[in-house]
Order: C-alpha cells, then sequence, then structure tokens
C-alpha cells in the first residue's frame, strides 16, 4: 500500500521554505514530526525539504518528493521529454520508475503506469505525478495516469502498450556499467521490451558490453542513442520496435542528441554504415592533420559517447587532429543550413542532422564548440605566454585532449596577460603537443533557435 505523500504536500511546502531559510530541524523538532506524522512521512518530508533546489533543476517549479539517491538516478525533464515524444501516443508502462521523472513527462502526453517495487519510492512517484495531474492541461490520459509499487517482471502489461524501462544500475549495492548485472536482469528486460510493440531501455552512458555480452548481441536490430545536457552526457537509450520509427530513427544506427535547457534538442543522426568501432591504431578511415587549420572544433559529449566522431567529422569534411578522441580542424567556416528550420518531411538522408527533427545538412555549430584560429603552434609555456600578450589576451577558456596540462593551472598562469577572453586549446596529433588560440565564433547565418518540443 502506497503512502499517502500527496496528503502532505503544505507540510513539504512549509519545510522546504524553512530550510530555505537556513533553518535546520532539531531533534526534539523531528522527534515530534515522527510522532504527528509517522515515520516515513516525516522522514520523507525532512530528506525532501532539504533537496529542493536539486529537485527543482531536475524536475521544474514544485514541491517535490526525492530521497537522495532517487534524486541521483532520476531522468531531468528535459530528457524525459525528449524520450516520452518516442513513444507517442500510446499507453506506457514506465518500469523501475523511481520518483516519477520520465513518469511525469510520460502523463504531459498520454496514459501511464508509473512501476516501482521500493514501496517509499513508488509512494513519491505517485506524489509527485498528483502534482503534474493538478497544475498540468487536464486530459482524459493525464488523469487516468496512475502509480503503483510492484515487481517489473510480474505485472501484467497490456500487448499494446509501450515499455519505459530503467533497470537498477546498483542492483548488487555498487554501480555498475554491465547491463549483464542490471536489476531486473538483462534478460528478463529482454523479454518484457521484446512483448511490447515499442520500448525505450535506458541504459548507463558507457554502457556497451564486451564481445560475448548480450547487449551487444541485442543492439544489432535497434537503435541507440546518447542524450546530453549541460554539457554532459545523462544517459543511452536502447530504442525497440515502432519507437524507432516514431523517432526518425534508422533501425542498427546510432544517434547523439544535445538537448538545452529549454527542452528544444539537436541531433547527429549516424546509419549503421557510418559508424566505426574500430581501435584507434588500426583505423583509417578518416581524414587527418598535424596542424590546426582555420577553425577548432569539439563536438559535443553526445557524439564522443556514441563513437560517432569519425562518421561526425567524415559527413562535414573535418579532419581530426591526432586520434579520434582528439579536437577536429577545418579550413573553411562551417555553415548553417537553411533548410535547418524545415518543416516538410527531409529529402533522403537529409534528416541524419537536424534540429527538433528538421531536415539539416550541417548542424557543426549547434552540435561543437567552434573557435576561429587566430595563432597555432608548439604549447611550449613561454611561447603561450608571449603570444596571449602580444594580442593583449587571456584564456577564459582552456581545452585540453590528449596531453597531461591541468586547465586550471594554466589559467591562473596567464589570467594577467591579457584583457580579451579567448579560448587556448592544447592538444596531442602526429606525435607533437600543439596549442591554438581561438576567438568565439558563430556562422554568418546563425541556426535559428529550435522551437521547444
Amino acid at each position: 500500500m502506497l503512502v499517502p505523500f500527496d496528503h502532505y504536500r503544505d507540510v513539504l511546502a512549509q519545510w522546504s521554505q524553512s530550510v530555505g531559510n537556513g533553518e535546520n530541524a532539531n531533534a526534539s523538532t523531528i522527534a515530534r514530526m515522527r510522532q504527528q506524522l509517522g515515520e516515513d512521512v516525516a522522514h520523507a518530508v525532512i530528506s525532501s525539504a532539504q533537496l529542493q533546489t536539486k529537485a527543482r533543476a531536475k524536475f521544474g517549479e514544485g514541491h517535490w518528493w526525492v530521497s537522495e539517491k532517487s534524486l541521483q538516478q532520476a531522468t531531468p525533464w528535459q530528457v524525459a521529454r525528449l524520450k516520452a515524444a518516442w513513444l507517442g501516443n500510446r499507453d506506457v508502462v514506465d518500469l523501475c520508475c523511481g520518483v516519477g521523472g520520465d513518469t511525469m513527462e510520460l502523463a504531459r502526453r498520454g496514459r501511464v503506469l508509473g512501476v516501482d517495487q521500493d514501496r517509499i519510492t513508488a509512494s513519491m512517484a505517485h506524489a509527485n505525478l498528483k502534482q503534474i495531474q493538478a497544475t498540468a492541461e487536464p486530459s482524459e490520459a493525464s488523469t487516468a495516469s496512475d502509480v503503483c509499487c510492484d515487481d517489473a517482471c510480474r505485472i501484467p502489461i497490456d500487448p499494446k502498450s509501450a515499455v519505459h524501462i530503467d533497470p537498477d544500475r546498483r542492483g548488487s549495492g555498487k554501480r555498475t556499467t554491465d547491463p549483464d548485472e542490471y536489476q531486473p536482469a538483462w534478460t528478463d528486460v529482454l523479454g518484457i521490451v521484446q512483448r511490447q510493440p515499442a520500448s525505450i531501455i535506458k541504459l548507463a552512458p558507457v554502457a556497451a558490453g564486451g564481445p560475448n555480452s548480450s547487449l551487444t548481441a541485442t543492439m544489432a536490430s535497434w537503435h541507440r542513442s546518447w542524450i546530453s545536457l549541460s554539457g554532459s552526457v545523462r544517459e543511452q537509450s536502447l530504442i525497440c520496435g515502432d519507437a524507432i520509427d516514431q523517432a526518425d530513427l534508422p533501425d542498427n544506427g546510432r544517434s547523439a542528441y544535445r538537448v538545452r535547457h529549454d527542452g528544444s534538442w539537436v541531433r547527429f543522426v549516424a546509419h549503421a554504415d557510418e559508424v566505426v568501432d574500430l581501435p584507434e591504431q588500426t583505423a583509417q578511415l578518416w581524414k587527418t592533420d598535424t596542424n590546426p587549420g582555420g577553425y577548432m572544433i569539439d563536438p559535443d559529449a553526445s557524439i564522443r559517447a556514441a563513437g560517432l566522431t569519425i562518421a561526425y567529422a567524415n559527413r562535414h569534411g573535418i579532419r581530426l587532429l591526432g586520434k579520434p578522441s582528439g579536437f577536429l580542424t577545418c579550413d573553411d567556416p562551417p555553415k548553417a543550413d537553411e533548410s535547418a528550420t524545415s518543416t516538410s518531411p527531409p529529402p533522403d538522408d537529409a534528416n541524419r542532422d537536424s534540429v527538433n527533427g528538421a531536415g539539416a545538412n550541417l548542424a557543426v555549430p549547434n552540435l561543437a564548440v567552434v573557435g576561429q584560429v587566430v595563432w597555432s603552434g608548439s604549447a611550449d609555456d613561454r611561447k603561450l605566454r608571449r603570444e596571449l600578450r602580444s594580442r593583449n589576451m587571456y584564456p577564459e577558456t582552456i581545452k585540453v585532449r590528449g596531453t597531461d596540462h591541468d586547465p586550471n593551472m594554466l589559467s591562473r598562469r596567464y589570467r594577467s596577460t591579457g584583457d580579451t577572453p579567448v579560448t587556448l586549446w592544447i592538444g596531442r596529433s602526429g606525435g607533437r603537443v600543439y596549442a591554438a588560440i581561438t576567438t568565439a565564433w558563430q556562422a554568418a547565418e546563425p541556426l535559428p533557435r529550435a522551437a521547444s518540443l
């Protein structure tokens, strides 16, 4: 039976305000709360109140029921909204739903049943969903959404429903990146999703599986996507069945999504024939250079996590400076594509790069940091200091790849070299360590800001 946390939202709001004002509960106050509210509610109020700032950063404005662990595992609303769109208007069962990060966004687009086997966690998700239902635009589907406490492997699921599942990556008590050690077990996860018409499996960003892994055997017929927010990759999604078509993605392919704070996004999509999964030492399927060209490019973290750096470089005629783990460069300025805001169906493979799904042939400015080179050469300390001073510049941002340079130490060392902020790039190529100084750059015709989902 769920704990009715939603009945105590006013209490949570009051305690959240007190915590925000710097007030802490003493032992006698906590004892009185436990007596008045019960152990479960009192503990949840106190822990949730202390985490409201972090919870609002993930879920938006409101008073949210969370614990430290559940909040760490919860999906930010921007990422959850993107994934919810991949499941269309089907009824969805959200298995291992935690405190409801995905459940709440799924409820905004249709009927969803959240399921978690932990009673307190499921109760928190239920209360959070109630808040969404009370504040969102009412609809039959959203008001019919619910949360229950049950076993993900035992709960009956309608064969027409879609499934979103977030297996526990701490099933053994320690975080693991091996899906074979998730809970539910990977074989059970496969058994669930293969019975449903559309599914999404949430995985750790680095989950890949060895050559004999059951995940590796699974990936061939589905689509893998990596999603970044605020510069870091939040998750990898394994997209299955009809959800692949709903997301306008190719079977057997990979994609990298950069989601913005307002929920809009830009993506890079690669088909199976573009993915290069070979050791860097043996793969020579890309253009390389030993010296920076006119522009330096650092692809978004989602592209790197997806192993799509080579595909990204090949697609756009960009050269790698050394290995795929390094920076990229080109001579001509990347161009914004005029079709980026097109709402018509993309021709042929134009949808491989897109802004909120619209066709685009080039999305470099939105999927990478781009800088225009004003100087490049050796990463020698004296030379760098001299070049910066002669231009009255200081490195506001320092990017390092493939060397042991400490950006924080360099930032302090070069702060007094000038007044104009620039970016300093340091990397390794062809056995030498190079440096480049760049100024901020924008396309002559910048890509319009993508509309929110």
